[in-house]
């Protein structure tokens, strides 16, 4: 975390905070978890193996985020794609795996405005710097993933994660990399 980020965070005038005390937020936090506990059961499923090596705090801010991402979050689908809870418990509570480490207070997706889930691998047109400095390309771009800027939305091809996820030992996980890239 950064420096000064937590005292910040914590400013009951902060916008993001709607005025409320670090207690009242926390204490509604607490409240929703345990209100849930059959979602959360239903996400923990599909949570990475890494789930079971967190300590138990870390598993309660796990849930937290987790919630936060599903219901906050407008899950869309690419072109004639149907999406299905399944998935977006998946992309999730990977996605979740990453910030378990955060204080809930703190919101690390608070940019993550939106998810696009494609069938399969996203096709991308249009000039962009090609592979040599100074030379522009408008060949097409096969992505896996993107993360649009601020609170662009996630694109995600399917495919590329469901694969991933059913081979955590092969060391690539799309949905990590992107949401990664949302905490910057």
């Amino acid at each position: 975390m950064r420096p000064g980020l937590r005292a910040r965070e914590f400013d009951d005038r902060s916008p993001r905070n709607d005025g409320r005390s670090r207690a009242e937020i926390v204490g509604k936090i607490r409240h929703t978890t345990c209100v849930q506990q059959d979602f959360l059961a239903d996400l923990v499923a599909f949570a990475p193996q890494e789930y079971h090596r967190l300590a138990a705090d870390e598993q309660q801010r796990f849930h937290v985020h987790a919630d936060r991402l599903v219901r906050r979050t407008s899950w869309e689908p690419a072109r004639n794609f149907t999406i299905t809870s399944d998935m977006i418990y998946t992309v999730a509570a990977h996605a979740a795996l990453i910030v378990a480490g955060f204080d809930p207070i703190v919101d690390p997706f608070r940019n993550v405005a939106a998810v696009v889930l494609h069938r399969g691998t996203i096709v991308t047109t249009g000039p962009q710097p090609g592979p040599v400095a100074g030379v522009m390309t408008a060949s097409p771009r096969y992505l896996a993933g993107q993360s649009g800027h601020g609170r662009g939305p996630v694109l995600l091809d399917w495919r590329t994660v469901k694969q991933e996820v059913s081979r955590p030992r092969r060391g690539t996980n799309v949905v990590y990399h992107e949401f990664a890239h949302k905490l910057d």
